[in-house]
């Protein structure tokens, strides 16, 4: 049986950095263990298996306030920093912080550092880096969706989160 989710996998069957990567975050929210267990280690053999990643942060997402979870979405939040900085999924709510992480805000801030100085003209990677640090360095999350929203002037995700930081929403 074809679940709403598994028909959407199907339309969508290869990751390719766009809105609908979001989808395999989703359908990760509702992995058990043992599927968890078998994604990982899918990672093990191939880490560019960018389905069971973002599957994996998808599952991680909804246990981010609790150790050694969050430990473990971090992995996968700086592989996609280090290895995909400019995928939409990057500035999703997958890969933004709860304040009870500011243990991971500094590797977290360094990894996109080192991306935007790789990559000093992608609007993508910027405006990713400013939506991923909005909840715990708003200043410094202006500042980048600022400079993308200037390189990207049509990009509408990265104004409306500029607009919202600006307004304190």
């Amino acid at each position: 049986m074809n679940t709403p989710n598994s028909i959407l996998e199907q339309r969508h069957p290869i990751p390719d950095g766009t809105v609908l990567d979001e989808i395999y975050c989703t359908v990760g929210k509702k992995l058990t263990v043992v599927e968890v267990q078998q994604l990982e280690a899918a990672l093990v053999a191939d880490e560019w298996d960018l389905k069971s990643r973002l599957k994996l942060l998808g599952y991680y997402f909804n246990l981010q306030d609790r150790l050694p979870e969050a430990g473990e979405r971090q992995k996968h939040v700086l592989w996609m920093i280090h290895h995909r900085p400019d995928d939409y999924v990057c500035s999703s709510q997958t890969i933004m912080f709860s304040p009870k992480l500011k243990t991971f805000y500094a590797e977290t801030k360094l990894a996109w550092e080192a991306a935007i100085k790789a990559n000093p003209n992608n609007a993508a990677v910027i405006g990713n880096a400013g939506c991923s640090l909005a909840v715990l360095a708003p200043a410094i999350a202006r500042e980048y969706l600022a400079k993308a929203v200037k390189l990207d002037p049509d990009n509408y995700n990265f104004s409306l989160r500029l607009q919202g930081l600006q307004t304190g929403e």
